[in-house]
């Protein structure tokens, strides 16, 4: 702090109040801890992109599901599955836990009516998949973040959440699912 600073708060302030805060010292963990927990659940892992890239992929997977196309479920989880391992090699060199905005334009996958060719579209004609893009909607955005996966309909449309680490960890529900 700077002295002028100091020196205000201790106008204002009486000498009694002013107290100086100390940073508390980081909890360490046990190794018994770690391994139950383990053994229980799986642990968040900031730098994994794994909820939040099967956050994504269930909200993608959930439009298509209530669309009336007809397709074959085992179709639905081929794609699933190829979407996710396109996307973390996609993601790999972009993804930023302690500072989740950067890079977030190039983890923003969108599809318009102009046909935007985004990482969903081209897995799907990849895969043989071509009638999932007509499953989405027409103006659809999703943004992978790390710790937030959120979704927009529409040009004009809202943002929401779909998934968010911190509010899931409160609950301590894993890739729980915030907004539908």
């Amino acid at each position: 702090m700077t002295p002028n600073i100091q020196i205000a708060r201790k106008n204002i302030l009486p000498s009694t109040q002013m107290k100086t805060k100390r940073r508390a010292k980081p909890k360490q963990t046990n190794k018994v801890d770690v391994i139950e927990n383990k053994e229980n659940e799986k642990v968040y892992d900031p730098l994994s992109m794994e909820y939040e890239l099967e956050a994504g992929v269930s909200l993608i997977a959930s439009f298509i599901k209530r669309s009336q196309i007809p397709r074959k479920s085992h179709d639905l989880a081929d794609f699933e599955s190829k979407l996710v391992n396109d996307l973390k090699s996609e993601y790999v060199g972009h993804w930023y836990p302690e500072r989740p905005l950067k890079g977030s334009a190039f983890r923003c996958l969108r599809i318009n009516q102009n046909g935007s060719g985004s990482l969903i579209e081209k897995a799907a004609r990849c895969s043989g998949f071509e009638w999932v893009t007509n499953c989405l909607p027409k103006e659809f955005t999703i943004w992978i973040d790390p710790g937030e996966v959120s979704y927009r309909i529409g040009e004009e449309g809202s943002i929401c959440v779909h998934y968010n680490e911190k509010l899931s960890s409160r609950t301590n529900k894993r890739c729980a699912i915030v907004a539908k």
